[in-house]
């Protein structure tokens, strides 16, 4: 198979700021928080520079809040894609902390709107939550047809926002250092998603294990063994529901999402609902900041197909469910990847010292969808463990509320270790059940509303 000449696109280090516009409009996902602009920005130290030449990107965790909210900074890109590899290297990530809902995502807001150019979250969680979710929403007509080994999938693989309260066809990795204290006490990592004609695969590598070349002038995700998660197959004509898409980084609080979860986090036992924990304790989102060590987008010039992995690379992550064959769908023309990358806490530094402030353009952009809802506890998650062998079941995952899930009991002629085809049925149907009953009532309840506020949000 022929594979992607990837060359870089866009450097977002150099002149990061420049780069980027500022949303300054009210928060689509209603979410207690006010958007400030460029100047307001540089001079309360939300947006800084390292002397190491990594960005800091913060809120403000000196004052009561008031008004639309507690200060935060939104940013879009301004240049626009079809088709990328991105690639950020991230030392810390605002997620952990009770009250926040922090994202770095991408969306395309032309046409009639959102979501008719598609949705992809890279990042994306809300409270104490300790397992990254991946999310992919469209209009209708969309949903995939493959999966990957190393996560459990949520209950819907239909991607219209339309369809089960806007879930989404997401997954949830199951690696504890892939979002919130897990991330960031590891030092942060490296998140790569390859977006093509035939779908989009991403890619999280834990500080320590990144791929060589994967922020370097020709990078090869053939060499970087199983995504994290990847959506593909003939169920989507993937270049007409996701095109001109914005890359976005914000933090926002409370909102659709994170208020549906909130009394799951532990500051909600001191009786206050999020919007009073956030108004009232500023010194708790100190920590609820990006610190990004580098950030690249790549294109291919010429035809690729989507890279497959090595034969020798082995998934990080436990095994759900063999992928599924991948769509026959000729190779896009233009091919564009982006990387993005954050820091360790070690390196990174408060609100103040140490960074050199960077002027900004301003300009509105547009925020997340919510994707499935997982609270986490506010210390790191703790690795999913499997069950004994007394407990009789394949293990699936960890469940975000805690716990494993489990497959029914192998026959005593069977290894617990090996699934065969009609156990990878089992194994799926209960997943989605389970997921079901966890997840679909409380998502449902803001995904709809928050998203029709999103419709004529020009970022």
């Amino acid at each position: 198979m022929v594979q992607a000449g990837y060359t870089i696109a866009d450097d977002y280090m150099e002149g990061f700021f420049d780069q980027f516009d500022f949303f300054t409009g009210n928060d689509p996902t209603n979410g207690y928080v006010n958007y400030v602009d460029q100047s307001t920005a540089n001079s309360a130290g939300y947006v800084k520079k390292n002397t190491d030449g990594s960005v800091y990107i913060g809120v403000d965790f000196n004052n009561v809040a008031s008004g639309r909210g507690r200060d935060s900074v939104r940013l879009s890109t301004k240049n626009t894609y079809t088709h990328m590899l991105a690639v950020v290297d991230v030392a810390h990530m605002p997620g952990g902390t009770c009250g926040t809902w922090p994202a770095f995502w991408s969306f395309g807001n032309g046409g009639s709107g959102w979501p008719s150019q598609g949705e992809i979250d890279i990042i994306e969680g809300a409270n104490d939550q300790t397992q990254n979710y991946m999310t992919l929403h469209s209009s209708p007509g969309c949903s995939i047809s493959s999966s990957t080994q190393s996560l459990v999938q949520s209950a819907s693989q239909n991607c219209d926002t339309q369809v089960d309260g806007n879930v989404g066809c997401s997954f949830h990795d199951a690696d504890s250092k892939s979002y919130g204290a897990g991330f960031n006490s590891n030092g942060g990592g490296v998140y790569a998603t390859e977006w093509t004609s035939l779908g989009v695969s991403m890619w999280f590598f834990p500080r320590g294990s990144e791929p060589s070349d994967v922020l370097g002038s020709d990078p090869n995700p053939s060499n970087w063994g199983e995504p994290s998660a990847t959506w593909g197959g003939d169920g989507c004509d993937w270049d007409s529901h996701f095109l001109d898409h914005n890359l976005i980084f914000d933090t926002t609080f409370c909102g659709d999402w994170g208020s549906n979860t909130f009394d799951s986090c532990s500051a909600a036992n001191n009786g206050q609902t999020c919007q009073q924990f956030v108004q009232n304790n500023p010194s708790a989102f100190k920590n609820a900041y990006w610190q990004i060590n580098n950030l690249k987008v790549y294109q291919d010039g010429g035809s690729a197909s989507p890279s497959e992995p090595s034969s020798s690379a082995q998934p990080s992550t436990q095994a759900v469910s063999s992928p599924a064959a991948v769509s026959t769908t000729p190779a896009p023309q233009v091919t564009t990847t982006f990387v993005v990358t954050t820091s360790s806490p070690a390196a990174s530094a408060s609100n103040g010292g140490g960074f050199l402030q960077t002027p900004v353009a301003s300009d509105p952009v547009p925020s997340p969808s919510t994707p499935a809802a997982a609270p986490e506890t506010p210390s790191p998650s703790t690795p999913a463990v499997a069950p004994t062998p007394s407990s009789g079941g394949q293990f699936l995952g960890e469940d975000p509320d805690g716990g494993v899930f489990q497959s029914a009991p192998p026959s005593p002629a069977q290894s617990p270790d090996i699934l065969t085809e009609a156990d990878n049925g089992q194994v799926r149907d209960d997943v989605d059940k389970r997921y079901a009953s966890m997840r679909m009532a409380r998502r449902r309840q803001g995904h709809l509303r928050k998203h029709a506020l999103r419709e004529g949000v020009k970022h």
